[in-house]
């Protein structure tokens, strides 16, 4: 990806304020802004269609809340340590090697993480402490899951991250494609978060939960809280 700035500010500032919003719970400010810069590029004509411009976290749909139920009480049978924290994670999909499908949709790769207090303490941290586990993009809890599927899967935004995937794929791009391309993937990762946030079964859960929205190797690299288990 080439350097290119964003509503005058650096491309990785720009992202770092916009990750700053969805870690410190105010993530509802972030699609409106991403919008307007988005919408130049939203038309009939591509790179994004008309339609992207009007998402919102309630186009997204994020199923399989009672899939990672279910398999959280598998991880805690006989006597297991207790899930106190759910990562969902966008993923590249290289690694499952997915394209978008014949009309250019192509949905979010997720991955469900699945973690206890071995990796972080979770159970007995409010917002405050889970950002204090943050060091950049990284996490203290990175990696340390006790499992991690696919438990949670998302629909209803496949022809916004189809569009991503077709820019990234180019082998020369423009500097304005490199913009829309970042922006694309901002607004899809905030769509998620909230989406996330909203759908979260928090009455269903086991016990008071961190739920994490984050990413595996997927520009723009967010990660964030989206509620802790100390409310």
């Amino acid at each position: 990806m080439q350097r290119f700035e964003i509503d005058g500010q650096s491309e990785r500032a720009f992202c770092n304020d916009m990750e700053t919003l969805l870690r410190q719970g105010e993530g509802e400010k972030a699609p409106a802004r991403l919008k307007a810069l988005l919408a130049p590029y939203c038309s009939d004509f591509g790179p994004f269609p008309a339609r992207c411009f009007a998402l919102t976290q309630h186009d997204v749909e994020v199923n399989g809340w009672d899939d990672a139920i279910a398999r959280i009480a598998e991880l805690e049978r006989g006597g297991k340590a207790p899930i106190t924290a759910i990562g969902v994670d966008i993923s590249w999909p290289g690694h499952r090697d997915l394209r978008p499908d014949a009309a250019g949709e192509l949905n979010p790769d997720i991955e469900t993480n699945f973690y206890s207090d071995s990796a972080f303490p979770f159970s007995t941290s409010d917002r405050a402490g889970l950002l204090a586990g943050y060091s950049g993009h990284a996490s203290e809890w990175q990696g340390a899951f006790e499992d991690i599927d696919s438990a949670i899967t998302l629909a209803g935004i496949g022809d916004l991250y189809g569009a991503i995937w077709r820019l990234k794929a180019k082998n020369v791009r423009w500097i304005d494609e490199d913009r829309a391309s970042a922006l694309g993937a901002m607004l899809t990762q905030v769509l998620l978060h909230l989406a996330v946030r909203d759908s979260a079964p928090t009455h269903a859960l086991p016990r008071p939960m961190a739920i994490l929205v984050g990413s595996n190797e997927e520009y723009p690299f967010f990660d964030a809280p989206v509620l802790a288990a100390m409310r």
